[in-house]
């Protein structure tokens, strides 16, 4: 019996001083393999990562804040994700 390949979700997190654009050329290559294309499902998550303040009457975001928005990413993402 062959079984049909399980589909797999892959978040991309960038770190701390730096976006999402730094998986580009990763997120490229998978896309461009029809094996892991017709396999894998890929998410970036996207945060605002700044050196300082430009404006004072905003905060930079702590690293709390930004795991509390991954959770709810992934809760609001992968909600149909296989388990």
């Amino acid at each position: 019996m062959v079984t049909a390949p399980r589909t797999i979700d892959v978040v991309f997190v960038h770190g701390i001083l730096s976006s999402a654009d730094v998986w580009d050329s990763f997120r490229r290559l998978i896309e461009l393999d029809p094996d892991m294309t017709s396999s894998a499902r890929l998410h970036p998550f996207e945060y605002k990562s700044q050196k300082f303040k430009i404006r004072p009457d905003h905060r930079i975001a702590e690293i709390d804040d930004i795991a509390d928005r991954l959770m709810v990413f992934l809760t609001a993402e992968l909600r149909d994700a296989e388990s």
